[in-house]
């Protein structure tokens, strides 16, 4: 608070972005642009991360230029999304798809998982890590999600992931889960269109929201929104990112969420197919 009671209106608003650069070293320009957006946070993506001397030296050049610790978070899930993978000067971990995790029903093992995840990541002074994914996977023509999910239904993701989430924070790392309300029974892909998810509330209570639920009861801190239209809750299709009835309504109201809600990339097709960048 007295921190916020010291900080100019465009202090505050810089402190709600999380932004991103391709760049693999923190040059002059770079520097200049975090220091006037003065962000609460930078994710990092593949192209970023060539070696570990070289990413540790970007990460720590990046939080030098805020006064204020940044979220220095970066999508490491296993499988097809790991954005570290292979570095020139150290070996990591490949983790699996969090679908072959969940066959094993060993949560154990989803904590073992999480945690050695998160002791990867802390060494690189990663503090974030958009995972665990909550979509339950129930649409098999879902491409998107598919084997990024921990499973086809809810007990499954929720114990896999719930677990897991606990062996990242073993290690510092704060969890994000995505993506609200629930990008499993979807076909199309939110990076190129938007999803619409025709289902009403009480449906998404029954299957889709219930990781969301479990992991609310259990503290989780951060929940990400993605960019998903469910008509049968906000009468149009205005992306759940962007709506009040979701965020405000559904997720802070309706299931007491009382952490930080973070929307999924802004330069996504589902919001630049229908919005400009200034909207």
């Amino acid at each position: 608070e007295k921190t916020m009671a010291n900080m100019t209106l465009k202090e505050k608003i810089g402190q709600m972005l999380i932004v991103s650069d391709d760049s693999t070293i923190a040059d002059e320009e770079l520097l200049n642009k975090l220091k006037e957006i003065k962000p609460g946070g930078f994710i990092l993506f593949s192209e970023n991360v060539e070696s570990y001397e070289q990413a540790t030296k970007l990460i720590n050049d990046i939080n030098s230029t805020s006064t204020i610790p940044m979220f220095m978070s970066i999508d490491q899930e296993g499988g097809r999304v790991q954005r570290i993978k292979s570095l020139s000067d150290q070996e990591v971990t490949i983790f699996p798809p969090m679908y072959d995790l969940g066959l094993t029903n060993d949560e154990k093992l989803a904590y073992d998982v999480g945690r050695i995840m998160g002791e990867e990541l802390r060494a690189f002074n990663i503090n974030m890590d958009f995972a665990p994914v909550l979509d339950i996977y129930s649409n098999p023509l879902n491409t998107v999600i598919g084997n990024r999910s921990f499973g086809t239904t809810s007990e499954t993701v929720s114990t896999m992931a719930l677990s897991f989430s606990k062996g990242l924070m073993s290690t510092g790392i704060i969890p994000v889960y995505k993506h609200f309300p629930g990008h499993g029974d979807t076909a199309e892909d939110s990076h190129h269109t938007l999803p619409v998810i025709i289902k009403t509330k009480e449906e998404l209570m029954d299957l889709e929201l219930k990781p969301f639920i479990e992991a609310i009861n259990n503290g989780a801190e951060i929940i990400m929104v993605g960019h998903l239209a469910v008509p049968n809750i906000t009468q149009n299709n205005t992306p759940s990112s962007l709506s009040n009835e979701i965020v405000t309504g559904l997720l802070k109201e309706e299931l007491n969420f009382e952490g930080l809600v973070i929307t999924d990339a802004l330069n996504m097709g589902a919001l630049t197919s229908e919005y400009t960048e200034e909207e």
